[in-house]
């Protein structure tokens, strides 16, 4: 019973965050698709370094190499501790 309330409170809350949290989303989606362009990655390869960053895994087998690129990742890295946080403080 306390899950299925927790649920219910925890959807409720982030629905009416969506619009944040789908900025947010866009936001990474974005110059994860800008750094695959400036990069000469494929579509895919910049998706996956875009959300390995925001998620701070950090495998470290896609890194970019140019320092736009870099500087690009370090806002990729900060929007995703802020969408992260966002649902962890939920």
């Amino acid at each position: 019973m306390f899950i299925l309330t927790f649920l219910k409170i925890y959807f409720f809350i982030l629905l009416k965050l969506a619009p944040f949290v789908g900025v947010l989303l866009c936001l990474i989606f974005l110059l994860g698709w800008r750094v695959a362009k400036l990069e000469g990655w494929n579509f895919g390869r910049g998706m996956y370094c875009a959300f390995i960053t925001a998620t701070t895994v950090g495998y470290g087998v896609v890194h970019p190499t140019l320092p736009k690129t870099r500087f690009l990742c370090i806002i990729i890295a900060g929007t995703g501790l802020l969408f992260s946080g966002i649902l962890v403080a939920l």
